[in-house]
C-alpha cells in the first residue's frame, strides 16, 4: 500500500544525493515479484509447522473431495499447529499450504519472465492479482481460526488491495525498456501497427501514442513528446 510513497520519498529525499532515482513501475514490479515468491516458499515452512492448513474433506462436498483426493495432506505430531489447535492430526485436509506454494511460485517466475523482458506493467499485474486474487480464495479453504464471519479481515485487504493495484497501473503506466532510445509513432512513413513491438501504445489510449514521440530521460522514465501536431506535449 505504502510502496510507491515510499518509492517517490526516495525519489525525492535521495535522487539528488545519490544521484539516481527509481522508476515508478519497474521497481513495484520488482517489489510484488518479490513478495510473492517470498509468500510461495514461505508456505513450505507452513507445511512444516502445520499451520495455516486446510479444512478436513469431511467439510467439503464429493465433487471437491474426488478432485482433492490424490493431493490431501496428513499431518502427525502433537507439535503440530493443525493437532493443538484443532485436533486434526491424522485426518485429510486440503493441502492449501502446497496450492499456495505452487501457485504463487509459477506466478512469481512468470513475473520474473515478464520483468526481464521489460514488460513492468504484466509482471506487476500478474503477480500482484496472483497473491490477491488467490489469497481471496485459498481463505475458504482454510480451517484454521480467520476471525468471525464468513469474511475475513485477510479477504476484504485483498478485495481492497486489487483496485488499488489496477489504479497504480492507471498513474504509474507502463515504463518503455532501453534507456535512451526514442520511438516514433503514427505518421504517414511510420504507421501505429508497423512501430517497434519495444514501444506499445500507450495504456491511456491511442491518442497518446499516435503522431507522438517518446524519449528517454536515461534513468527508465519517458516523456511523450510533440512533433508538430498541435498535441501540447512538449520534449525535455
Amino acid at each position: 500500500m505504502i510502496s510507491p510513497f515510499l518509492i517517490g520519498a526516495v525519489n525525492t529525499l535521495g535522487g539528488d544525493i545519490f544521484g539516481f532515482r527509481l522508476p515508478m513501475l519497474p521497481t513495484l514490479a520488482a517489489m510484488a515479484i518479490g513478495h510473492i515468491m517470498g509468500e510461495g516458499t514461505g508456505r513450505l515452512a507452513c507445511i512444516s509447522f502445520g499451520c495455516c492448513y486446510g479444512k478436513p474433506l469431511s467439510m467439503l462436498s464429493p465433487c471437491v473431495c474426488k478432485a482433492l483426493g490424490p493431493f490431501v495432506m496428513t499431518f502427525y505430531g502433537a507439535t503440530k499447529k493443525i493437532s493443538y489447535a484443532h485436533g486434526l492430526d491424522g485426518q485429510p485436509v486440503v493441502p492449501v499450504q502446497a496450492m499456495t506454494a505452487v501457485i504463487y511460485t509459477l506466478a512469481g517466475l512468470a513475473g520474473v519472465w515478464f520483468f526481464l523482458a521489460e514488460l513492468y506493467l504484466p509482471a506487476f499485474a500478474v503477480t500482484v492479482g496472483t497473491a490477491q486474487g488467490w489469497r481471496f480464495l485459498s481463505e475458504f479453504l482454510r480451517a484454521d481460526y480467520r476471525g468471525r464471519g464468513s469474511i475475513s479481515s485477510y479477504q476484504f485487504m485483498s478485495l481492497l488491495a486489487l483496485p488499488y493495484a489496477g489504479g497504480l497501473l492507471f498513474f504509474f503506466p507502463s515504463v518503455r525498456p532501453a534507456a535512451g532510445r526514442t520511438a516514433t509513432y503514427g505518421g504517414p512513413d511510420n504507421p501505429l501497427d508497423a512501430r517497434d513491438d519495444h514501444f506499445p501504445a500507450s495504456p491511456l489510449g491511442p491518442d497518446l501514442s499516435i503522431y507522438g514521440k517518446e524519449q528517454s530521460d536515461g534513468i527508465g522514465n519517458f516523456s511523450l513528446c510533440d512533433q508538430g501536431q498541435g498535441l501540447g506535449f512538449l520534449c525535455p
